[in-house]
């Protein structure tokens, strides 16, 4: 775009955003890994439902967006087309997409492993939409996401939800574990 070049040169811009900061490096938290975005980024997630209020029907989902640079919570997966990336979970509205709710993961909080963390994420999603939005809602999710807890804290907070079921999981009774026979 010429607006862009006329504004200032490629140089000048590489130089103030390599220099550009939204928090003060002496007041922040050291063993909090998104301190020097978590301003900027709790905002945005805070204003997300703010002008739209879904219908029934709702998503969970996880992304990898592709990146390979410097960051403490650059994950590896290696069964995705881009293997290195910042992962994240999203809460959107199916039939528009649009996206209610946003988290980032930051790898271990504290040097400990944070057990239920698929449980956790739904229910920190879930949590961060307003109280009018949050009953009655159907919430669909794939076979990472699905548990049997999980279900069951949905439907405390009036709520049904629809998952991918594996049938080596441990919650599932073994008279639904059916042993495919190749004929």
């Amino acid at each position: 775009c010429p607006l862009y070049h006329a504004t200032m040169s490629l140089e000048r811009f590489k130089n103030i955003l390599r220099f550009l900061r939204f928090d003060d490096r002496e007041e922040r938290i050291k063993s909090d890994r998104l301190a020097p975005i978590r301003f900027i980024f709790e905002s945005f997630t805070k204003h997300l439902t703010r002008h739209f209020t879904p219908y029934e029907t709702l998503t969970v989902d996880e992304q990898l967006l592709p990146f390979l640079r410097r960051c403490s919570f650059v994950k590896y997966i290696p069964n995705k087309p881009s293997r290195h990336g910042i992962q994240f979970w999203f809460l959107s509205y199916v039939d528009t997409r649009f996206v209610l709710a946003l988290e980032l993961y930051i790898g271990k909080v504290g040097n400990v492993v944070q057990r239920n963390l698929r449980k956790n994420v739904v229910l920190r999603l879930i949590d961060q939409l307003p109280n009018n939005v949050k009953q009655g809602r159907n919430v669909t999710y794939d076979t990472y996401f699905t548990d049997y807890e999980l279900a069951q804290a949905l439907l405390e907070r009036k709520m049904t939800s629809l998952g991918v079921m594996n049938h080596k999981r441990s919650f599932v009774p073994s008279e639904l574990k059916v042993i495919r026979q190749d004929m």
